[in-house]
């Protein structure tokens, strides 16, 4: 009976540390390497820059604002999830879109510069 309850005892225990070491390999130490790595594997564009990062009215989800092919300007964003827990920092897709404000990012059509 001992033996059978070390059994799954140790069962159990690998299973945690098993679990621990998945998340930890998919959460990142910092905000910054999260999103680079979503940027470099998610992203269809080879060679896309992160411009900045817009806030919306929705807690953890952001818009990360992109420059890519080598354009002076910010020609796609995607709307993202940023989220720390006890594993570190993990950045999925929203499932939704919510309302930002991207007035400040708005270029002028005859200077090129921004408004």
């Amino acid at each position: 009976m001992k033996k059978v309850l070390y059994s799954i005892c140790g069962i159990f225990v690998i299973g945690i540390i098993s679990f621990g070491i998945f998340q930890y390999t998919r959460h990142f130490p910092s905000r910054d390497m999260a999103i680079e790595n979503y940027i470099v594997n998610n992203v269809p564009y080879d060679s896309a820059q992160l411009v900045d990062i817009a806030e919306t009215d929705t807690t953890d989800i952001y818009y990360l604002l992109l420059r890519t092919n080598g354009s002076d300007i910010i020609n796609t964003t995607s709307s993202v999830k940023i989220e720390e827990t006890v594993f570190g920092w993990k950045v999925t897709d929203s499932s939704i879109a919510p309302n930002v404000n991207l007035s400040k990012y708005l270029i002028d059509s005859e200077t090129k510069e921004l408004r």
